[in-house]
C-alpha cells in the first residue's frame, strides 16, 4: 500500500476554502487510546462523531481536522457536491458541520469536516470506518506513538502545570516542516536534496519517478521485477514499481537498502507543486529507534524516537 487518500487532502483548501480551527469546548486534554494496526495503518476503534460511532486513522499526512464517510452523514451535508479531478478520476466531496467529535477526553465542536467516499479505504482498513484524523486537530499535541503495545498518546502543548509528561526519553530527532499543514522533512538521496511527507496514512516508503530520474544513475533505486497496484483514491489502474534504495540521509543518520516504491504522487487539482518528492510510511516509522515508539512534537516541529524511562 503507497498512500491511501493524498489527493484528497489538497482539496479543501482548493474547493472549500481553508480549514477552520479546530476548537474544544473545554481546554485540550490528554489522550491515551489503543489502537489496531491494520495494513499498516494507526486505527482507532469506536469513537463518535455527530452521534455516530466507527474506526478512524490517525493520519499525519492530512492537512484536515477530519475527512468523514460520507454515506454515514447523508442527511448532514451542507453545499453542493464538488468534483476534483485525480490522476484518471473524477472526486466529490461535501462539507460536514462537526457538533460534536470526542478524541479521548477532548471534545470538539465547530469542526468543519470534508466528507467523500472512503469506499476505497475501506477496503484496506475495514467496513466500520468513518474517517481521518489529521494534523488540525494532531497540531495541539506532542503524538506518541508506540507501535509495539499498540497505544497512541497525545501530550498537549500548552497544559501548563496540569501538563502529562511523557514517561519516555526522547533520542534522535529530525526536524520538519509544515509546508502545506503535514510534516515534511529533509534528507539527500547521494548529494541530490529529497523532502520527504512522514505519513501515518501510508505502508511503504514511495518515491515519486520523475524526481527518481533527475538523480544520478548510481544513486536511483535497483529496480526489482515486479509492481503493485497503487491504491490511492484517484489513481485508476496505475502501477508501482518495486525497487530498493541503497542509501537514504537524514543527517545525522543514513538508511541502507531500503525498499521502496516508485509510485507517481497525486498532485493537488490546481496543478501546484507539492512540496516533497516522496513519503515515508509505517515501513520506515516503526522501524526507526529500538523501542518501536515515535512521536511528532508539533509545537517544537520534531519528529522524535523514543524510548522508555527506567524505573528508579
Amino acid at each position: 500500500m503507497r498512500y491511501l487518500f493524498r489527493l484528497l487532502f489538497f482539496l479543501p483548501a482548493l474547493l472549500m476554502g481553508q480549514p477552520s480551527a479546530a476548537q474544544p469546548t473545554q481546554p485540550v486534554a490528554f489522550v491515551n487510546l489503543p489502537f489496531d494496526l491494520v495494513n499498516g495503518l494507526v486505527v482507532l476503534r469506536n469513537l463518535e462523531l455527530n452521534g455516530q460511532r466507527g474506526d478512524f486513522i490517525l493520519d499525519t499526512g492530512s492537512n484536515y481536522g477530519l475527512i468523514v464517510e460520507r454515506d454515514a452523514f447523508a442527511g448532514q451535508l451542507h453545499g453542493a457536491l464538488l468534483h476534483g479531478v485525480g490522476m484518471s478520476n473524477t472526486l466529490e466531496a461535501q462539507r460536514l458541520d462537526v457538533t460534536s467529535f470526542q478524541f479521548g477526553a477532548t471534545h470538539y465542536t465547530r469542526l468543519r469536516a470534508m466528507a467523500t467516499s472512503l469506499a476505497n479505504v475501506r477496503r484496506f482498513a475495514g467496513p466500520h470506518l468513518l474517517g481521518f484524523i489529521g494534523t488540525e486537530i494532531l497540531q495541539d499535541y506532542e503524538v506518541v506513538i508506540d507501535y509495539r503495545h499498540r497505544q497512541v498518546s497525545c501530550y498537549p502543548l500548552h497544559a501548563g502545570k496540569t501538563a502529562v509528561r511523557p514517561p519516555f526519553v526522547r533520542t534522535d530527532s529530525l526536524h520538519f516542516a509544515l509546508p502545506q499543514g503535514a510534516p515534511v522533512i529533509r534528507g539527500y538521496i547521494g548529494k541530490t536534496p529529497v523532502q520527504l511527507l512522514l505519513d501515518t496514512g501510508a505502508m511503504s516508503i514511495s518515491l515519486d519517478p520523475a524526481f527518481v530520474q533527475q538523480l544520478a544513475p548510481a544513486q536511483r533505486p535497483r529496480l526489482l521485477g515486479s509492481t503493485a497496484p497503487s491504491t490511492g483514491v484517484g489513481v485508476g489502474n496505475q502501477q508501482a514499481q518495486r525497487a530498493i534504495l541503497h542509501e537514504l540521509i537524514l543527517p545525522p543518520t543514513a538508511w541502507y537498502e531500503l525498499p521502496v516504491m516508485l509510485d507517481k504522487l497525486a498532485r493537488p487539482v490546481n496543478g501546484q507543486a507539492l512540496p516533497y518528492q516522496g513519503i515515508l510510511g509505517f515501513l520506515f516509522l516503526s522501524n526507526c529507534g529500538k523501542s518501536g515508539v515515535i512521536s511528532f512534537h508539533y509545537g517544537r516541529r520534531q519528529f522524535y524516537t523514543l524510548t522508555p524511562k527506567r524505573r528508579s
